[in-house]
């Protein structure tokens, strides 16, 4: 395990060179391996190449001996051709939250069962804290890229630090990336707190506030920022202000400068979809450089062929996608002339001579949005 605190090892914290020059310095060899395979848990349907990359990462960098890679999706993904190549390395689920839940103190909660929200956090706030729980292992956001092996972080419970804020009590452990084991009093604790919260849509109530109190209840590990969001704790850093708008802007929207910047000694790199998600990858920006990277490792790993192209394969559904989806909106665009502007539908409903003709106008509605979702 990595035993540092905040007390004891502050600059680690606060200073974004010396956390990386320490995890250079890490020798894996002199670290085990848990008893058990360790699952790596990831919510997401991979809808694009951007939310591949944790898939990839993970093949590329984690040891496929010890440790297992679960993801869990909302419906059936197993006919996804981005997954297509990895398919035989991926245990892939279909999330059930209420089935989840059985056997854990939240199996009779309701309010937290039938949360929901627009951003979708509320299923992947219990997802993350109950499975776990009933399963064990690292939970990592979709936004993620991982760059180094786990292997000296397995052993131990742990999240991450929002920034360089250190009151830890009381706002700042971070739930995008972190590890929980099966049934462990750490785990207990989560849920015990979750079910003392009330629920509040799209806010962060299950994860930095949630962290905070579970942490005022029993010490873990927090890890400073850099570890796992090098630029976050840079933003967060007073005398790196100069250099932080810069850093931001390299990630997808202009090339890097120099290659220190894509801080390939630190765990990860959560990359912020929420931020991010829109945003086109530049060539040569960090999120292009690390796909090369990752892709070059899977190659010389034989994840896939090396003579596979998997920037082609990619760029082959994204272009579908797009296609798929400019039709869509295309058909949605009609839809929305044809009935929701309102002097129209004043004028329809006008002319609406009986209760058989407004059924059809309804049943058209419901065929016709059902059509262009089906798939």
């Amino acid at each position: 395990m990595l035993n540092i605190n905040k007390d004891d090892d502050l600059e680690l914290y606060t200073d974004h060179i010396k956390s990386l020059e320490y995890l250079r310095s890490i020798k894996k060899e002199v670290f085990d391996f848990p008893e058990n395979v360790t699952n790596f848990h990831v919510y997401s349907e991979i809808k694009s190449d951007k939310e591949l990359m944790v898939i990839k990462s993970y093949l590329a960098t984690q040891d496929l001996e010890h440790t297992k890679l679960i993801l869990w999706s909302d419906y059936d993904v197993t006919d996804n051709p981005l997954l297509e190549p990895y398919k035989k390395y991926i245990d892939m689920r279909v999330y059930d939250r209420v089935k989840e839940a059985e056997w854990t103190i939240l199996e009779w909660c309701d309010r937290w069962l039938s949360a929901n929200d627009f951003h979708h956090w509320m299923d992947s706030w219990i997802l993350r804290f109950v499975v776990p729980f009933k399963h064990g292992g690292a939970w990592i956001d979709m936004d993620t890229i991982l760059l180094n092996d786990f292997k000296p972080i397995l052993d131990q419970e742990w999240a991450y630090v929002w920034g360089q804020n250190l009151d830890f009590e009381n706002f700042w452990p971070i739930a995008a990336i972190m590890n929980i084991h099966k049934w462990s009093e750490h785990a207990k604790i989560c849920l015990e707190e979750i079910l003392k919260t009330e629920v509040e849509p799209m806010t962060t109530c299950l994860d930095k506030d949630l962290l905070a109190k579970v942490y005022k209840r029993r010490k873990f590990t927090i890890f400073p920022a850099a570890f796992f969001d090098t630029e976050w704790s840079i933003s967060h850093d007073d005398n790196e202000k100069n250099i932080s708008q810069m850093i931001w802007e390299q990630c997808f929207s202009k090339p890097v400068k120099d290659d220190k910047w894509l801080f390939l000694d630190a765990f990860a790199w959560h990359w912020h979809n929420s931020s991010n998600k829109y945003k086109e990858i530049v060539h040569w920006s960090k999120f292009h450089k690390l796909q090369l990277h990752i892709n070059k490792k899977l190659k010389e790993r034989w994840i896939v062929d090396p003579d596979f192209d998997i920037e082609k394969h990619e760029m082959e559904f994204m272009t579908q996608s797009k296609q798929n989806t400019y039709s869509t909106l295309n058909k949605l665009k009609k839809f929305y002339h044809f009935y929701f502007r309102p002097k129209f539908i004043w004028k329809k409903l006008r002319e609406v001579k009986d209760l058989n003709e407004l059924k059809w106008h309804i049943s058209y509605m419901f065929r016709f949005v059902n059509n262009v979702f089906k798939k």
